[in-house]
């Protein structure tokens, strides 16, 4: 399963004593697919362009870890190769919700950020020839 808008403003966060508990919520895109769409479309939305070029492998690593910790064989080649090609899903879905809620100033400003971040995570990783693999 996958969440398909899987991006900070779906995530809540609340301190408990000695633990964060965590909750994701707004499921109204979750479907069957590719765990890496979501990867992609978290790194993709929640960092800037400077930051996610600085870290998106470290976190890609992190999270393959985590998958390897429940016994699920991913390599990072393989995992790589999806995490280029999911980048477009940030991008189309800024453009498609932007037109299907109410339009807003705040609304405005969250999907032109989301894409033109999205937008340059396809540039900067030339997802376009990852479409062709």
């Amino acid at each position: 399963m996958i969440h398909g808008d899987y991006r900070l403003d779906n995530i809540l966060f609340m301190k408990r004593s000695n633990e964060v508990l965590v909750g994701v919520v707004d499921f109204q895109t979750a479907a069957v697919g590719c765990p890496l769409l979501d990867v992609a479309y978290f790194i993709g939305a929640g960092l800037v362009p400077a930051d996610r070029r600085e870290s998106e492998d470290e976190l890609l690593q992190a999270y393959l870890s985590e998958l390897d910790r429940f016994s699920v064989a991913v390599s990072h080649d393989e995992a790589w190769a999806l995490y280029r090609r999911y980048t477009f899903a940030g991008f189309v879905m800024a453009v498609v919700a932007s037109m299907i809620v109410k339009q807003t100033d705040r609304g405005d400003e969250m999907f032109m950020a989301m894409a033109n971040r999205h937008a340059q995570h396809v540039v900067d990783l030339d997802a376009f020839s990852a479409l062709a693999d």
